[in-house]
């Protein structure tokens, strides 16, 4: 049977019904149309996030093959996109036997739902270099099945190759403050000791392993028996009451100077000297704080046992009656004590180095007598009680009694002379009072003898004449000639107690 023709309102309805039906399509079309190029977008998006990344990344299937990689795998491997796609990291040979064998391993436990974080591989480019990359690896999961793995691989050699370095440079510092012949101690910011050398341990007594990680002023212990703050600290933080304790502190810069006296070491009381700085990065910032230790009790000692001998010799030097003096080689004075300037008639030492700068013309009286003197001490190395006169500053003439000696340098070159003035003037009239006394006695007796035996009159002058004579020819020292002489005067002095009437016997 045929359908019953329709009426006219049920085919506008059925028309308006087929109207919306096209209406819900094409808007359908314009949203997938929309998605499609939202999806393109996204797309598009990722594919420029996906080849711009430093990072090199890839995607491998169950077998092992690479089916995607980022172009960036040429910059770091050296490979192009189309010589890995599709062909498997055992073929490719791109990673070393022992980071290939840890690869298989963490694939499978990715394809079994598992995921891996910085892994460290070795991988070796297309020309043979190698490089290390850090790679994470998640599973590709489609309608619940894992399809593959995500792999995330990035470039970590110039950071190993830089920790490395660091590492060294550590380790050789390290080595250095071990060796140091100092006691050395390094301590970071928070006040932990990171270094403790052997020089240390010997100084102390106590061991590196009970040391280091130790904060808390814990390395102030075996030095003062209590927790407090030292020169390493100093360096840091500036305490000015605690740097009041030292004997001796002086700050340059991040570099600090201190002596003091450390009650609790191994031997008592003892005195030692170090330097503390701290140590910064490259950035200029404090990371850490070193000290270095030198036990110098002895040389403390040395030093206050020199003092005391300074003073005692500068007592003598001051207080000697003899003049004490240094003067260069060209015959200016250099030093000079108190009596060395009475001697010559000066108010003090000081008037005496500046009034004289020529001592050769200002105070010999014979001027050649001084290089006299310097051909004597590069001869022989010294003169002993050499007398001469010298001027005083008013003019007058003394005589001197001289000793001196040349210092020289490491060349033998003469640095300056030292010596010792004695005044002798008085004792050198003394001497010739005495000397024209005894002449004048001995002129007496021989006019006595002369006087009791008138046959010889002028034997013993001519006796002593002749006896001068021959001592001057053997070159006899003055003082022997003159001697020499006036025993020849009066060597017929028995004659005086011999009876006159015998020495006058005209018969034999």
């Amino acid at each position: 049977m045929k359908d019953p023709p329709r009426t006219n309102s049920e085919l506008i309805k059925e028309i308006s019904v087929l109207k919306q039906r096209i209406q819900n399509l094409e808007q359908l079309v314009l949203d997938l149309k929309k998605a499609e190029q939202s999806l393109r977008g996204r797309e598009e998006k990722y594919r420029l996030a996906f080849e711009s990344t430093s990072d090199s990344i890839f995607t491998i299937d169950p077998n092992f093959n690479i089916s995607s990689i980022t172009p960036n795998v040429e910059r770091h491997l050296g490979y192009k996109v189309e010589e890995v796609i599709n062909r498997s990291i055992q073929d490719l040979n791109i990673l070393t036997s022992e980071s290939y064998t840890r690869a298989v391993s963490d694939v499978i436990k990715v394809l079994s739902g598992m995921e891996f974080r910085g892994a460290v591989y070795e991988f070796i480019a297309k020309d043979g270099t190698k490089k290390i990359g850090e790679v994470t690896g998640t599973p590709i999961i489609r309608e619940g099945k894992i399809l593959g793995v995500t792999a995330v691989v990035r470039d970590i050699t110039e950071r190993r190759r830089a920790e490395a370095a660091l590492r060294s440079s550590e380790q050789r510092l390290s080595d250095i403050v071990e060796f140091l012949p100092d006691a050395t101690l390094v301590i970071d910011k928070e006040g932990k000791v990171i270094a403790w050398n052997r020089a240390i341990e010997i100084m102390t007594g106590v061991k590196a392993g009970e040391m280091l990680g130790k904060g808390d002023y814990e390395y102030a212990l075996p030095f003062h028996g209590k927790r407090r703050p030292i020169l390493i600290d100093l360096a840091i933080h500036p305490e000015p009451e605690i740097e009041k304790s030292y004997t001796n502190i002086e700050r340059k810069g991040d570099i600090l100077f201190g002596e003091a006296y450390t009650p609790g070491l191994i031997g008592g009381k003892t005195h030692l000297s170090a330097t503390a700085s701290v140590l910064r990065n490259a950035k200029g910032e404090i990371i850490a704080a070193i000290e270095c230790i030198r036990d110098n009790t002895g040389r403390r000692q040395a030093q206050e046992e020199l003092r005391q001998a300074e003073e005692r010799y500068r007592s003598i030097f001051e207080n000697a009656q003899e003049g004490i003096y240094r003067s260069t080689p060209g015959g200016r004075i250099i030093m000079a004590n108190p009596a060395m300037a009475k001697i010559f008639g000066y108010a003090s030492p000081e008037e005496l180095m500046s009034g004289i700068t020529d001592v050769a013309r200002q105070l010999y009286v014979d001027p050649e007598e001084r290089a006299k003197i310097q051909k004597m001490i590069e001869k022989h190395g010294f003169v002993r009680n050499y007398e001469t006169q010298l001027y005083r500053k008013d003019g007058s003439i003394i005589w001197i009694s001289m000793t001196m000696h040349a210092v020289r340098d490491e060349k033998g070159q003469v640095l300056y002379y030292e010596g010792m003035d004695e005044d002798i003037t008085d004792r050198k009239e003394n001497v010739e009072r005495m000397r024209k006394a005894l002449g004048a006695t001995v002129q007496a007796i021989a006019m006595i003898v002369e006087t009791r035996d008138p046959y010889t009159a002028g034997h013993q002058r001519r006796v002593a004449d002749l006896a001068r004579s021959i001592a001057t020819e053997m070159k006899l020292p003055v003082d022997q000639i003159d001697g020499i002489r006036m025993a020849a005067a009066i060597h017929d002095l028995g004659k005086i107690s011999v009876p006159a009437e015998i020495l006058s016997k005209p018969t034999k």
